[in-house]
């Protein structure tokens, strides 16, 4: 089964799910499989088989994680579509592995017999374990857009999934704030080099990058990528030298290439709502990374359930806390909540293997 084809764009499939599971609310199987077969979707046989593994009532939202081809076909695209997807090099381990954190690389030295051997000055951290982090993107749509959906509202449902996941994934990785003392993993470029910009011109910007490079000069710069806001990215784009020539004119808000070196441009570059409102410029080396998880999505949905609808709600059920305000009933409106969760961690090798930029207003 091939969920990758053109007919078909990413995280259909999760939202074909999610439908079946709206129409057929009565809890009978049969008849959400039904429906799916009646629709001669591409892949409808991995979302028939999530739906008998799930079942359809409200009450059975089980911990659907797995190697369905449909829940994969999720993952791939929000892996494709975030930061860690597009860095080279990056290592992957299961859950729950212990990793070494090294103060910096390792050196070899050639030396004739007889003469002593230096020793590299790696000092070397506790062991960290790699555990399960969740990434939640929750969404709420009406029963009768979930029952009426055409192709091009589907596609544009499973996209926002995507991107919100993918964003999200990306902010906690390269914000140089983020400690880890939230419930993100901390951020590759927290403990890396960090320096404030000098300034938005293009002798400021050339060594404020230089900079960066020279921070990583010791590191394989062959993994290396920028990773930089779309902001910047078409700030870069436009900018021109004294004699009216482009200054950087392989980049643009896609990607491209800066100082040579491929950049990735994501949204999920934190940026503040001050004014005037700073991002950063981070060069990280993708090797210099080890990953879990990132292959499997859990899916989860509810017509009964009561939500607060806020972006920072209060409930807590570790520290007991009561939803404040904004409590809507997803059975007496008329509405499905839909959630996915990604499972992800990340930890560096080395204490610096990212260089930021910091405050950059550009």
């Amino acid at each position: 089964m091939n969920l990758d084809n053109s007919t078909v764009a990413k995280g259909i499939a999760t939202i074909r799910y999610f439908r079946a599971r709206s129409i057929a609310s009565d809890g009978d199987r049969e008849a959400a499989c039904a429906w799916v077969a009646s629709q001669n979707f591409t892949g409808s046989k991995a979302i028939m088989e999530l739906l008998q593994r799930s079942g359809v009532s409200d009450t059975d939202d089980a911990d659907l994680r797995g190697r369905n081809p449909a829940l994969v076909d999720l993952a791939g695209a929000v892996r494709s579509a975030s930061v860690l997807g597009k860095l080279p090099g990056v290592a992957r381990l299961p859950f729950q592995s212990a990793t070494i954190g090294l103060g910096a690389g390792a050196r070899a030295y050639w030396r004739a017999a007889g003469k002593a051997v230096p020793v590299s000055r790696v000092p070397i951290g506790d062991p960290s374990i790699l555990d399960d982090r969740s990434v939640y993107a929750l969404l709420v749509a009406r029963d009768a857009f979930l029952r009426e959906a055409q192709p091009m509202a589907e596609q544009a449902l499973a996209a926002e999934l995507i991107r919100a996941t993918a964003e999200a994934i990306d902010s906690a990785l390269v914000d140089p704030e983020n400690d880890g003392s939230g419930d993100a993993p901390a951020s590759v470029t927290n403990s890396g080099f960090k320096t404030a910009s000098t300034g938005v011109t293009v002798d400021a910007i050339d060594l404020d990058l230089g900079a960066l490079v020279g921070a990583l000069a010791h590191e394989d710069l062959s993994t290396a990528r920028w990773v930089l806001h779309p902001r910047t990215a078409g700030y870069f784009a436009r900018l021109r030298g004294d004699s009216g020539a482009l200054a950087y004119p392989g980049i643009g808000v896609t990607g491209g290439t800066l100082l040579g070196i491929p950049a990735i441009v994501s949204a999920g570059v934190p940026i503040s709502d001050d004014s005037p409102a700073e991002t950063s410029v981070s060069l990280v080396i993708g090797s210099g990374i080890v990953m879990a998880g990132g292959d499997e999505i859990e899916l989860r949905q509810s017509k009964h359930a009561t939500l607060e609808m806020d972006t920072e709600p209060t409930g807590d059920a570790g520290a007991p806390t009561a939803q404040s305000a904004h409590q809507v009933s997803m059975f007496q409106n008329n509405l499905t909540a839909m959630m996915t969760v990604a499972h992800a961690n990340w930890l560096p090798r080395r204490a610096t293997i990212a260089a930021t930029l910091t405050g950059v207003t550009y």
